[in-house]
């Protein structure tokens, strides 16, 4: 029997270049946008506001070699795979959550904090998100700091986030989220690590609580989402969603009362004692815990864009599968589907293809050369943009 599509597979293609690491597509897929009721009710969200803000460390180990260590991130994955979640909140805006109005800040640290970037992103069309976007990424900058302190990273984040309250946008439930990104334990002159990884769980815990049912509504999901896993599933079905969702009922203030928080550590055990790393590992994990996000410890840069990429898909609802270049299923009536490619060279030559029936499309970087009206019509395709 033939699967017959009736209407093209919308893609919408985002090329982002990543020097070091291998040719690795990413693709998740989604339906067409549908308009969101301004009721609260936590069986039945769809989309999300999201309020974002990054914690990148700036130390001078990221860029080049210290006394201790590094250079962990030569080639700036810290900010390209930050250019990718800009990317992908307007994409989020345009393809799925119309009514969203995300915001982002890019908090740069280490022995001091700035912020590089605090917008609203919300585009209404393809075309004025293709003009702003650009400016949203120039505004995200490399530093050199001598130290790493972190509590300056989490003291600026508070004060965004508490700026980002005080002005409420839209209808939609609005989650909060922190994502943090250090290459080393804390360090600085005379510092006690381990005093130090302590104090900073308790100072996190209380400028960011989070609301308890919730908590543990997240803590459902999570161990119901590992178990399909195991199963071979790729996401949760419709039954252990909604018992996780039923047995733990939120009300339309929790989002508001919660600050969500993972942190990525990229080869930060490298030259220090593993009492230090422990140490500073372990407030991580705890502060990741107590605020529905996880810790991950990452040896390449090259990781960094596939962490964003799970967090930001999971907080949002959408789930991402991460492939190879190898052929993979997809469910035959999707409205859409988006593809991510993180290349080693902006020249390597990316080629779509799918089969419907007898009939195998297939979509070239050579087919889009040139083209500045979107979206563009091919055969079997409807890019909206490049």
């Amino acid at each position: 029997m033939k699967k017959t599509i009736k209407n093209p597979i919308h893609i919408i293609v985002f090329l982002s270049l990543l020097i070091s690491i291998t040719f690795l597509p990413i693709s998740f897929a989604y339906a067409l946008p549908t308009r969101q009721s301004v009721t609260f009710d936590s069986n039945n969200i769809n989309c999300y506001s999201l309020d974002v803000v990054f914690l990148i460390d700036q130390s001078g180990s990221m860029s080049r070699r210290t006394e201790s260590g590094g250079p962990n991130d030569p080639s700036g994955l810290r900010k390209s795979a930050v250019d990718w979640v800009i990317n992908w909140l307007g994409d989020n805006v345009l393809s799925y959550c119309p009514d969203a109005i995300h915001r982002i800040a890019v908090i740069s640290w280490g022995d001091k904090a700035e912020t590089d970037l605090v917008d609203n992103i919300s585009p209404r069309t393809i075309q004025e998100w293709s003009l702003s976007r650009d400016n949203l990424k120039a505004q995200v900058i490399f530093h050199d700091y001598p130290y790493t302190q972190p509590v300056v990273a989490f003291e600026e984040a508070q004060d965004i986030l508490t700026e980002f309250a005080s002005l409420p946008l839209g209808d939609l439930p609005r989650k909060r989220m922190i994502i943090f990104v250090t290459d080393g334990v804390p360090a600085f002159a005379g510092i006690d690590v381990a005093k130090y990884s302590n104090d900073l769980t308790n100072k996190v815990r209380l400028m960011f609580p989070f609301d308890s049912e919730l908590l543990l509504q997240e803590k459902c999901l999570t161990e119901a989402l590992a178990q399909a896993k195991k199963a071979g599933k790729i996401t949760l079905s419709p039954e252990d969603k909604n018992n996780c969702l039923g047995n733990y009922k939120v009300n339309e203030n929790a989002y508001g009362n919660s600050t969500y928080i993972w942190s990525i550590l990229l080869n930060a055990n490298d030259g220090v004692p593993y009492k230090y790393y422990a140490s500073f590992y372990n407030a991580m994990d705890t502060i990741a815990q107590e605020h529905a996000g996880y810790v991950t410890a990452i040896t390449q840069s090259f990781d960094i864009p596939a962490k964003f990429l799970d967090i930001m898909t999971s907080v949002a609802g959408v789930r991402a599968e991460r492939l190879g270049c190898q052929s993979f299923a997809m469910e035959p009536y999707l409205q859409q589907a988006t593809l991510s490619f993180f290349k080693i060279d902006k020249d390597i030559a990316v080629e779509i293809s799918y089969q419907d029936g007898d009939q195998t499309y297939t979509i070239t970087q050579d087919d889009l050369k040139n083209n500045t009206t979107w979206p563009l019509n091919l055969s079997g395709f409807i890019v909206k943009d490049l």
